[in-house]
């Protein structure tokens, strides 16, 4: 069973690149090609957290073959990490760490990064190793299989990464006949693997030999962007703006109410301070009594009172909007706990996590 969880993985790794390979840019993907790779997240996180995480695995690649998000490169290699793969786990978390996410993307991205460095220092050590050597060595033609996948005959004697569990190792070369062993690890082992060939005929199917590396030949050299997590992808470039929010959306809120109500009390302060000047008015007339002028210094009154703490509470709801209402950029944490808040450009849906 855990062969052939690791076979699909294998299988699904090379989609992934063979796909991202053919896939414009992110930006151009349509956008019923990004909902549908949102779905698949949606379904690859819902799995993972159910304790489903082959079935998330598959979900997740997917979702990254139609668009490569740094988000969804964190989740193949937590899967891959789940299902004991942890050659792949290590080298996807690799990858995401030592990625260059371009400026401007979401910042959930850039804590996608970060996990992936933190998870990554944990993951490494896990890792064990096997060493095949052969007796004799440097044969010419030679050929080494591990679970039937040709090693490069250039890491004989050199310890190589594999998964926890039972290897078999099986070594070719003209002239010589083969030789097998299989071996256990669990994490963290080191194991050597001698494989002695002895003379005799066995044949030697198609694949990489031994030859002297050409220290001249020019290396390749790797392309700035960011590329996931095995071979040659699309730079991916951020679909949109930086995601913001408001400083404080509960002083906002408060300023809004505190303007309306300072309003309304200007509003009835200059109502209530024209009655009490107009009843001045008419008791300096004499027309009035006693009691009159003081009705009417009392409206005054009253009426400057409410017309200055009107005032008052417009500017200071004023302030408390300008405040409380400055876009600030979205935190990582807000990034991952509310992966929804931002709109896309040309569609009215909530699609923040791509």
């Amino acid at each position: 069973m855990r062969s052939s969880l690791r076979s699909t993985a294998s299988v699904l790794a090379l989609l992934v690149v063979t796909s991202v390979s053919s896939v414009a840019a992110a930006q151009n993907v349509s956008d019923a090609d990004r909902k549908a790779a949102r779905d698949l997240y949606e379904k690859g996180a819902s799995l993972q957290v159910q304790g489903k995480p082959a079935e998330a695995l598959d979900s997740f690649m997917r979702s990254y073959t139609v668009f490569p998000a740094p988000t969804t490169a964190l989740h193949v290699a937590q899967c891959h990490a789940a299902l004991g793969h942890l050659v792949e786990a290590e080298e996807a978390y690799r990858s995401l760490s030592n990625a260059k996410v371009p400026d401007g993307s979401p910042p959930a991205f850039y804590a996608a990064q970060d996990q992936a460095r933190q998870e990554l220092t944990a993951i490494a050590p896990r890792l064990p190793t096997i060493r095949v050597t052969t007796t004799p060595d440097k044969v010419a033609g030679l050929q080494v299989k591990v679970d039937d996948q040709v090693m490069n005959p250039a890491l004989v004697g050199v310890a190589r990464a594999v998964n926890p569990g039972t290897h078999r190792v099986v070594a070719n070369a003209p002239g010589y006949a083969t030789s097998e062993q299989s071996v256990t690890v669990q994490e963290k082992d080191a194991r050597e693997v001698p494989l002695v060939l002895q003379r005799g005929a066995s044949p030697v199917t198609t694949g990489p030999t031994y030859q002297p590396v050409n220290t001249n030949q020019p290396q390749p050299q790797q392309q700035p962007g960011y590329q996931y997590p095995y071979s040659t992808g699309p730079t991916w470039n951020a679909p949109y703006s930086t995601p913001t929010k408001r400083a404080n959306g509960g002083l906002y809120g408060g300023g809004i109410a505190l303007v309306v109500l300072g309003s309304l009390a200007t509003l009835i302060g200059g109502v209530v301070l024209l009655e009490g000047s107009a009843a001045n008015s008419v008791c300096s007339q004499g027309i009035g009594s006693q009691t009159c002028t003081s009705s009417g210094s009392g409206l005054v009154a009253i009426g400057a009172t409410t017309l200055v703490l009107g005032i008052a509470g417009i500017i200071g709801g004023a302030i408390m909007i300008s405040v409380g209402g400055k876009r600030v950029p979205i935190t990582p944490t807000d990034a991952l706990l509310h992966p929804k808040l931002q709109l896309g450009p040309t569609s009215g849906s909530l699609n923040w996590a791509f």
